[in-house]
């Protein structure tokens, strides 16, 4: 079972990690970055309609 201190956890990861990717990616190529975002907000999109159905 999730307990609440990991879920809390979660929530942090989702919001940091694209910021921190977003520093790493800065020099990248645009074709890439693309590709991060786009799978990013997907993975996004389909965490959120999961947690929902959930409940």
């Amino acid at each position: 079972a999730v307990t609440s201190e990991q879920k809390e956890q979660q929530k942090i990861m989702l919001i940091v990690m694209p910021v921190v990717f977003g520093f790493i990616f800065y020099s990248m190529p645009s074709g890439l970055v693309l590709y991060w975002v786009v799978n990013t907000l997907l993975t996004i999109t389909e965490q959120s309609a999961m947690a929902k159905n959930s409940r």
